[in-house]
């Protein structure tokens, strides 16, 4: 009796020990995204396991080298490990990553495909579905996506020949004299070179809102519009905050004179990047009570969120001109009101 009291005691407690993992992942992963590489080795445990999102953030911790040494080869192990295995920010990255290339990884369209159509299987319903339609069609077909692309378009009939016109017969011209032979004019001198064109990755559409400012975002997501341009400032608004406190740190180091104390020499200076600091941190909080806030985001609850900040944060890294300015951010989103 007393073995299978403890036998039901321990099946009854299975479900809050998973929920209570989940929980400590949930939040390591969180700490990840916003830059707190310290939860490293506990998200490893987590891969170790087979864990997709664990998997993915191993990846992206060793693609740009953060809380890791930079080891690439090693990061798309781990991002096709978690492609695999159903998580789609990884798929969509890797099929970025094979598109663009990088002085690493040569640019290859139709393993970017490939990456693009696993993306949108596992529930890519934004970047990836549009990125499919930059890639060769043949490749996307190859790659078993030809069901997410558009029709193809029918070619057009040739035009029916017009009828022939009756031409009334033309004498021939007249003789005329051999006009002298032209002398060759001087050879130009060669052409410049041409510097070749960089394309840098676009990002989606951006927002517009009631006064008709285009607000650009990182990336379009699970998120709604609210949502997305609050994740983009999150990242944005990230190191600026830190590049404006170390400002401020300098500032006062090279004043001699601990912060408190207001003893600096440039009290003007000082209190230009005090106020800066605090817009930044409002900001950056403003952000982050969106993205923390279901009602406010579109209904992304704490366990989908990790998922929907990851593009953003690849975006930033990979392409951090396609989102909104520091300014703009600091301007526009504490009212953000999308047409």
């Amino acid at each position: 009796m007393i073995r299978l009291f403890i036998a039901s005691l321990t099946l009854a407690c299975l479900p809050i020990a998973a929920h209570a993992q989940e929980m400590v992942f949930e939040k390591a992963a969180y700490a990840f995204i916003a830059g707190d590489t310290s939860q490293l080795p506990l998200i490893a445990t987590y891969a170790e396991t087979g864990n997709p999102t664990a998997l993915a953030i191993m990846g992206q911790a060793y693609y740009y080298g953060q809380g890791v040494p930079r080891d690439r080869i090693r990061a798309l192990t781990y991002l096709e490990q978690a492609a695999n295995g159903g998580d789609w920010p990884a798929a969509e990255q890797l099929g970025s990553i094979y598109e663009y290339g990088n002085p690493d990884t040569p640019k290859d369209t139709a393993k970017a495909s490939k990456w693009y159509v696993i993306a949108v299987r596992n529930g890519d319903k934004y970047g990836s579905t549009r990125a499919l339609q930059r890639m060769p069609r043949a490749e996307v077909i190859a790659a078993g996506g030809e069901d997410l692309l558009p029709a193809a378009a029918l070619p057009r009939p040739a035009p029916a020949p017009s009828p022939v016109a009756r031409v009334a017969p033309v004498s021939p011209p007249a003789p005329t004299q051999p006009s002298p032979r032209p002398t060759a004019p001087p050879p130009s001198p060669p052409p410049a070179p041409v510097t070749p064109t960089v394309t840098k990755p676009a990002g989606p559409a951006p927002l517009t809102l009631i006064d008709g400012t285009i607000f650009p975002r990182l990336a379009d997501t699970a998120f709604n519009d609210l949502g997305d341009a609050a994740a983009s400032c999150f990242f944005v608004m990230a190191p600026e905050v830190t590049r404006l406190s170390n400002d401020l740190d300098a500032l006062d180091a090279n004043a001699g004179a601990p912060r408190a104390s207001g003893a600096l020499a440039d009290y003007g200076k000082r209190l230009d990047l005090e106020t800066k600091l605090e817009i930044a941190l409002t900001t950056y909080d403003a952000a982050l009570d969106i993205i923390q806030s279901p009602t406010r985001n579109g209904g992304v609850t704490a366990e989908l969120r990790t998922i929907a900040l990851r593009p953003h944060m690849q975006a930033h890294q990979t392409r951090p001109h396609t989102g909104p300015s520091p300014k703009l951010c600091n301007d526009y989103l504490i009212g953000l009101t999308v047409r």
